[in-house]
């Protein structure tokens, strides 16, 4: 008879169209799981203190083999690629926006101390020659063709993202490639909007709220929070996008619990590398010494597949997060105890509902 461990097998070699939590659910209960002469039936009647060599194992060991039979590192470079060629329209769009909104690019300081300073030196070289251009040129042609290239590159990005976080969820998309392409269109739309929103907020500074101040009846107070609050919406924008790819971009809806922990995970990992990450090219490293006039495209480049990987880790932390619910589900463990999850596994010794089911044992 199939067991449980020759079901995930299965899944993952045949890369079956439906999720590890639907055909687990389904199946898993219905088998038998032995080790040597002792057995656990699958209605939830513990006989023996039993577990799964696989349920043992951390969530740090599911990772690392996921590292290797995903191939993550390669991923991350096909993101980065995808993300150098979507970040220099999105640099124009950005640039004429701000030009014609009369505002500063106080952006570009908001992310000094995360970013390295190489890579902000790039984007603003690069927005000072938008600017000269655009005061000598069509603004038409120049935003229309921004906006087609931060479309095309960003869909493509998306798209690679996508695909990732498929592999990372053990799923296969059902849809057909113009649904699919659609979807992702309104997904890129959607970020999109939500980014250069966001980025008008933040250029609204001091001297904009002093001269809004008699119209919007604002107080020092106010516009000292809100001078304070510009620079945790980086955090804010950051959470909503991954926990809107995380969740909503696959086309499966959890529970939006179930995605937190691989959202929190890239959040805080993204901005705690890019900022150790600045600190080193900074203070310890130097590149310029070494690679000359490109250096700071190394840095560039490096930053970007940072961002790439942290993104596919969150996307697998998920993913191992759903195995682990599925395989609780199958042995109906509804209250573990979550510190195993995290450090050293979930086990059936821990879980109350072993517990509970091996005194009724003994009392039989």
């Amino acid at each position: 008879m199939e067991n449980f461990c020759s079901i995930g097998t299965r899944l993952r070699r045949h890369h079956s169209r439906e999720s590890y939590w639907h055909i687990l659910c389904r199946e898993a209960p219905k088998t038998y799981i032995q080790k040597g002469n002792e057995q656990l039936k699958g209605d939830g009647h513990v006989k023996e203190n039993l577990a799964l060599p696989y349920t043992e194992q951390p969530i740090f060991v599911r990772l690392v083999k996921r590292f290797w039979t995903h191939d993550i590192g390669r991923s991350a470079a096909a993101l980065a690629y995808y993300f150098l060629f979507s970040l220099f329209p999105m640099l124009i769009l950005i640039t004429m926006l701000l030009t014609w909104l009369n505002l500063p690019p106080l952006f570009v300081e908001m992310l000094r101390g995360i970013v390295p300073n190489d890579v902000l030196d790039i984007i603003s070289s690069y927005m000072e020659h938008i600017n000269k251009v655009n005061s000598n040129s069509t603004n038409a042609s120049l935003l229309a063709g921004s906006i087609l290239l931060l479309l095309y590159f960003i869909m493509r990005s998306m798209n690679c993202v996508l695909r990732y976080i498929r592999i990372a969820y053990g799923y296969k998309s059902t849809k057909s490639p113009l649904r699919q392409q659609l979807n992702v269109f309104l997904a890129t739309l959607f970020m999109t909007i939500g980014i250069l929103f966001a980025l008008g907020l933040i250029n609204v500074g001091r001297r904009t709220l002093h001269f809004l101040s008699p119209v919007l009846h604002l107080t020092n107070t106010t516009i000292n929070v809100w001078n304070l609050l510009r620079f945790i919406i980086l955090a804010v924008i950051l959470f909503v996008s991954l926990f809107f790819i995380y969740y909503l971009v696959p086309g499966r809806i959890h529970s939006p619990k179930r995605v937190l922990p691989g959202t929190l995970l890239a959040m805080f990992s993204w901005l705690a590398f890019s900022m150790i990450y600045a600190f080193y090219v900074e203070n310890v490293s130097n590149y310029s010494l070494l690679y000359g006039t490109l250096g700071a495209a190394i840095v560039l480049l490096l930053w970007l597949y940072l961002s790439g990987f942290v993104l596919i880790i969150g996307a697998e932390v998920n993913g191992i997060y759903l195995e682990m619910r599925a395989e609780m589900c199958a042995k109906k463990i509804t209250v573990p105890q979550w510190k195993y999850i995290w450090i050293c596994g979930w086990k059936f010794s821990n879980s109350k509902k072993f517990k509970s089911s091996r005194k009724q044992f003994h009392k039989k």
